[in-house]
């Protein structure tokens, strides 16, 4: 049995492959490095989504942390980090109770597109937590080669069990 039987259809079937191959190579992704900074912070109630935010100077930090309703309690001003690095905050949303926490598994740059993979550990059916709304959130630092574009925040949840 003969699929293609003439010239044009495996030209244009050769056409296609390689044109696909082509932008698949232009459009790879790879693996963004990051450091985990350590911050605490304090809230004021916001209901706020599960979002990340590109950082790249200290003035574009304090206008986030008050459009978000936050402050930091330690006060790094991350001086040593703008020339080389950008923050990026990934930020858990708003939660009903403690026992939450957001961790960033991996962050993929394809183009001008950023994806942020993280897991939200929340507490297990029978934990006992407090009461009180809560903010998971962490503060990363990445390297300024990103162009700023989209970002994406994909989280899986994963219950921790009670101790």
């Amino acid at each position: 049995m003969k699929l293609f039987t003439n010239e044009r259809s495996l030209y244009i079937l050769f056409s296609l492959l390689l044109i696909f191959g082509i932008s698949c190579v232009a459009s790879k992704a790879h693996l963004l490095s990051f450091e985990y900074l350590p911050a605490v912070f304090e809230h004021e109630y916001a209901e706020k989504e599960a979002k990340a935010y590109l950082i790249n100077d200290q003035e574009d930090y304090y206008k986030l942390l008050k459009e978000l309703k936050m402050r930091q309690q330690d006060r790094d001003e991350y001086g040593e980090y703008w020339e080389k690095y950008s923050l990026l905050l990934v930020y858990g949303g708003t939660r009903p109770s403690s026992g939450y926490h957001i961790q960033t598994d991996t962050i993929i740059q394809k183009g001008k597109e950023m994806e942020v993979l993280a897991t939200l550990h929340e507490p297990g059916n029978n934990c006992m937590v407090a009461d009180m709304i809560t903010y998971p959130v962490q503060l990363l630092a990445i390297p300024k080669t990103y162009v700023k574009g989209d970002i994406g925040l994909v989280i899986k949840s994963r219950k921790k069990p009670c101790r």
